[in-house]
C-alpha cells in the first residue's frame, strides 16, 4: 500500500502558536487512518474533482486512484524545548527567521534538493520566512520532478501564515516588499489556510490573491483537555505565587516581544492600580498582573513597571509549563497584541473559564464575542484596557458569566476539527 507524503515546514519548533499548531496538525494527521482514503485522477492539478481529505484540509491533484496511509515529515531549522517525540524531523540549521542571503540559498537549496528526492504528495509551508522558501524550492523542484519522473504529479503546495506581518511590525517600506513577496508566491500556492475570517479579510484586502477560491479558514486546534479539571487546588497556586486568595489575578499569556503590545498593558495597569488610591472612591481588592512567557523585552518591560510604582503588582514568570494552573489560579485574562492572526492563548484562557479582556485586531473578533466572552477595545486604546478591566474587577458575577461563555465558545476551536 502506496502512502500519501505530506512535508510540512516551519521556521522553528518552539513554544510559539504556529510551532503548537504545526506539531498538533502532523501528530493528529498521522494518526488518521488511510484506508478508504482513496485519491481519484483529477485531470488536471487541484481540479474540482480532486480527493479532499476530510473537512477540505487538503485539496490533491491526480495521485492514480491510490490508497495509503498518511506519512508524514516535519522539517525545520531547531527545536526548542518542545516535545517531538514520534515526529520524522529534517533539521535544517540554515532555516531561520532572520534575513541572512548566504543561509537563505543554502536553505533554499536543501529544500528543493528535499523535495524533488522525496517527491512528497503535499508540502504545507507555515510562517512567512519558511512559507516564501518552501513554497519557492517546491516550485523549482516540481518542476523537476515533473520531467525526470515520469507520470508523477506536481506537489500540491499548500500554505498557512499563522497570521500576516502586513502591519504592526516593520515600516512601510519592508511591509510592502513582503506584501509583493506573498503576492508573487500566491500565485503557484493551492490553498492559503487562515485561522480566521479576519486574517482572510485582510489577505483579501492587501491584495495577496485574487482568487477568493484559495483561501480556507480552519482555526489553530487546543488541546481542550489540557486545559479541562485543572486539579492543583486554585490557593496552592497562589500561594506559590506570593498571592491572595483574595486578590484578582489578571493573567497576560504571550511572548514578551513589541508586537504583543505588553507596555500597553502595563500603562493600564498603573490607571488601574490608582483606582485603589485612598480618596478617590473606588477602593477594591488588591489587584496583580502575571505576565507569562519568554522574550527579548523582559528588562525594559520590569524597568518600565519599577518606574511606574508597580513593582510587586505586575509578577514577571517567564516561561512556564504550568499554564493550565496558572490560569485556573487567575480571574482575568488579558492581552493587549497590534497584530493576532487568532491568538490560541485566548482559546485556553476561555477553556478555564476567564473573561477576556482583547484589542480588537485582525483574528481577535472570530475568537472573542464582544459583551458575551469577554471586552473587546482598539489597539493601543491604554484608557479602554483600563476601564475594560475595572468593569471585570468590580464586577465578579460578570466574569463567571463571560467566563461560563468563553468555556463554551473554546470547544470550537478544539484539535480535532483542525486536523
Amino acid at each position: 500500500m502506496e502512502k500519501m507524503k505530506i512535508l510540512h515546514i516551519i521556521t522553528r519548533l518552539d513554544r510559539g502558536g504556529s510551532a503548537q499548531n504545526t506539531i498538533l496538525t502532523v501528530r493528529g494527521l498521522g494518526r488518521m487512518p488511510g484506508a478508504g482514503c482513496q485519491i481519484p485522477d483529477a485531470g488536471s492539478r487541484m481540479a474540482d474533482t480532486g480527493y479532499r481529505i476530510p473537512d477540505a484540509r487538503y485539496q490533491i491533484p491526480d495521485a492514480g486512484g491510490r490508497i495509503g496511509k498518511y506519512e508524514m515529515t516535519l522539517v525545520t531549522g531547531s527545536v526548542e524545548d518542545v516535545d517531538v517525540t514520534g515526529i520524522n524531523l529534517v533539521i535544517i540549521p540554515e532555516l531561520s527567521r532572520g534575513l541572512n542571503p548566504i543561509k537563505d540559498i543554502l536553505c533554499l537549496i536543501k529544500l528543493y534538493n528535499l523535495i524533488k528526492t522525496e517527491k512528497p504528495d503535499i508540502v504545507h509551508t507555515h510562517s512567512s520566512k519558511a512559507g516564501f522558501l518552501g513554497r519557492v524550492a517546491t516550485k523549482l523542484a516540481s518542476s523537476a520532478i515533473w520531467h525526470l519522473a515520469s507520470g508523477h504529479r506536481h506537489p500540491a503546495i499548500i500554505y498557512t501564515p499563522h497570521g500576516h506581518i502586513f502591519y504592526g511590525y516593520f515600516n512601510l517600506v519592508i511591509t510592502q516588499i513582503f506584501i509583493l513577496l506573498e503576492r508573487f508566491t500566491a500565485k503557484f500556492t493551492d490553498k492559503i489556510i487562515c485561522l480566521t475570517d479576519g486574517e482572510m479579510k485582510d489577505l483579501l484586502k492587501f491584495g495577496i490573491s485574487k482568487d477568493r477560491g484559495k483561501f480556507l479558514t480552519i482555526h489553530s486546534g487546543i488541546d481542550l483537555e489540557r486545559f479541562k479539571g485543572v486539579k492543583i487546588a486554585r490557593e496552592k497556586k497562589r500561594r506559590e505565587l506570593g498571592i491572595s486568595e483574595n486578590s484578582v489575578v489578571i493573567i497576560s499569556h504571550t511572548r514578551l516581544v513589541p508586537i504583543k503590545g505588553h507596555k500597553y498593558i502595563i500603562e493600564a495597569a498603573e490607571r488601574v492600580a490608582g483606582c485603589q488610591m485612598p480618596g478617590t472612591g473606588c477602593q477594591m481588592a488588591d489587584i496583580r498582573f502575571i505576565f507569562v512567557g519568554g522574550g527579548g523585552l523582559k528588562s525594559k518591560l520590569e524597568i518600565e513597571v519599577e518606574k511606574l510604582g508597580l513593582k510587586g503588582k505586575i509578577l514577571f514568570l517567564g516561561e512556564r509549563d504550568d499554564i493550565p494552573e496558572l490560569l485556573t489560579a487567575s480571574d482575568i485574562f488579558v492581552t493587549a497584541p497590534l497584530n493576532e492572526g487568532m491568538g490560541r492563548a485566548i482559546v485556553e484562557a476561555m477553556a478555564c473559564g476567564l473573561p477576556v479582556v482583547a484589542t480588537s485586531v485582525c483574528g481577535i473578533p472570530d475568537v472573542v464575542k464582544d459583551g458575551v466572552t469577554g471586552i473587546l477595545v482598539s489597539s493601543g486604546d491604554i484608557d479602554g484596557l483600563a476601564n475594560a478591566m475595572l468593569t471585570l474587577i468590580k464586577d465578579p458575577s460578570l466574569r463567571e458569566k463571560m467566563g461560563e461563555e468563553g468555556r463554551k465558545r473554546a470547544e470550537l476551536f478544539g484539535v480535532e476539527g483542525m486536523v
